[in-house]
């Protein structure tokens, strides 16, 4: 008994996914944001022990929290009032 061969080919059903479509770049910033989400309520939960990473004035190793800020907000207002402009804004980008 001989197993079928397997191909590395999709399905012709199945259209790959493609970023630069409208569908697959809002979907691309939706899983942006819930991951934004996602680190927000990690932080909340563990005391907000997350924002050490962020950017600290006056001191050289302060400045890799630059790359850690974007992730950190404030509040879930704060990440709210982003997420707002960051999906449709980063949606027409990707387009």
């Amino acid at each position: 008994m001989s197993l079928p061969e397997s191909s590395d080919q999709p399905h012709s059903s199945e259209p790959p996914f493609d970023p630069t479509s409208w569908v697959g770049a809002l979907g691309v910033m939706l899983v942006l944001d819930a991951l934004l989400w996602v680190i927000r309520f990690v932080n909340a939960g563990d005391g907000y022990r997350l924002d050490r990473f962020g950017p600290r004035p006056w001191v050289v190793s302060g400045l890799e929290g630059v790359v850690a800020a974007p992730f950190l907000h404030a509040s879930s207002a704060h990440l709210f009032a982003n997420s707002a402009l960051f999906v449709p804004l980063g949606w027409v980008v990707l387009l």
